[in-house]
């Protein structure tokens, strides 16, 4: 079995508002509001949980604008 490790940090966060290749969202475990730029974001709605894998220089300080890495919705049950 193969393992292929990540060098991106992810988060779990909730879509506050869409914009045109940006997310405002709030990050589940910190409550703070962030932009996530990605051209995939006409894919998501406002309410939308969702995962966000990110590359960052400094995991000691997240930023409060980010690159997304990769982004998927969580669904819902």
């Amino acid at each position: 079995m193969n393992i292929i490790q990540s060098n991106a940090d992810a988060m779990r966060a909730f879509v506050l508002q869409v914009r045109e290749r940006e997310l405002r969202v709030c990050d589940c475990s910190t409550l703070r509001e962030l932009l996530i730029h990605t051209a995939e974001a006409a894919r998501f709605c406002a309410g939308d949980r969702i995962h966000i894998e990110y590359n960052e220089t400094n995991p000691f300080r997240r930023a409060s604008r980010i690159r997304e890495h990769q982004i998927s919705r969580i669904t819902r049950f």
